[in-house]
């Protein structure tokens, strides 16, 4: 009979259970389980004078788990270190000036993970988390409509040149490195629900737009189309900001919602809009 005080784990169809005994520890190992092949499960029982319980529980291989038992508690507490969370979306710039029209089909937003620091209580389906990251936003433009830097390095809006007869794109890209604090909490089976806040250090940020033009050779009379970039990596945008996130995920893979209430750039060097994304995570 249990008492209030042992550990119970029930793992159903385990692909394999590795048991090793030696004079003062036993090892037990689950590798697998129904409905997670990369389920693992170390459990170390060292007895004599300093009986010692360690365990370990991971819903993947890809985390690195340092998990910490209390004896004769009935709520264990763990602390969890992860590593390897995508999130892929789709961009959009809010409050926009009207001449600055995005298009969210080819405005993208890439993320990923690199560290994560999770606590977790044993006997709830929650954990709270903090972990370091970076992001990339990339809000593109078009239409006929493109950013164009002045010479005192302000951005604006600006229609394309009269001799204009291709458009490829005009954007500006934010690169920022990231430092997530999450709150997750278990649902239905196999479902998760996550609210976090996230402080973004915008590290770089750059402006270029893509076209073509109609010119005339001065000396032939004849006409010809040459391509032009104009980019620059002096954008003013903010030092650093904070994003609002709630993602919804089953097993590995979620759905998100993301939006700041910061400005993207300096209010004297560009136009006043926020960022708001929707997408994809994996293990995120």
């Amino acid at each position: 009979m249990s008492t209030p005080n042992d550990t119970i784990v029930k793992v159903i169809r385990p692909d394999s259970v590795i048991v090793t005994e030696s004079d003062s520890v036993t090892h037990i190992t689950i590798r697998g389980k129904e409905d997670n092949p990369d389920y693992l499960f170390d459990l170390d029982i060292q007895t004599g004078k300093n009986q010692l319980t360690t365990m370990q529980e991971r819903a993947t291989r890809w985390d690195f788990s340092l998990s910490l038992s209390k004896k004769g508690s009935g709520k264990e507490s763990r602390t969890m270190l992860t590593s390897g969370g995508f999130h892929f979306g789709f961009v959009n710039a809010l409050n926009a000036p009207k001449g600055m029209k995005i298009d969210m089909a080819s405005s993208y937003e890439i993320g990923f993970q690199g560290l994560g620091y999770c606590v977790k209580t044993n006997n709830r389906k929650h954990h709270f988390s903090v972990g370091l990251g970076f992001n990339w936003r990339n809000f593109r433009m078009t239409g006929r409509t493109r950013f164009l830097q002045t010479p005192d390095g302000s951005l604006i809006t600006s229609p394309y040149p009269q001799n204009t007869t291709d458009i490829k794109s005009s954007r500006i890209k934010l690169f920022s490195l990231t430092v997530p604090f999450g709150f997750t909490f278990g649902l239905a089976k196999d479902w998760e629900a996550q609210v976090a806040t996230i402080l973004n250090f915008n590290t770089f940020a750059s402006v270029e737009s893509r076209y073509s033009v109609l010119e005339t050779n001065t000396e032939t009379g004849e006409s010809f189309t040459r391509r032009v970039k104009d980019h620059s990596n002096n954008v003013h945008q903010k030092p650093d900001s904070v994003d609002f996130m709630a993602s919804l995920r089953w097993r590995m893979l979620g759905v998100y919602a993301k939006y700041s209430p910061c400005k993207v750039l300096k209010p004297e060097f560009g136009p006043s809009f926020t960022p708001v994304s929707v997408g994809f995570t994996i293990w995120y």
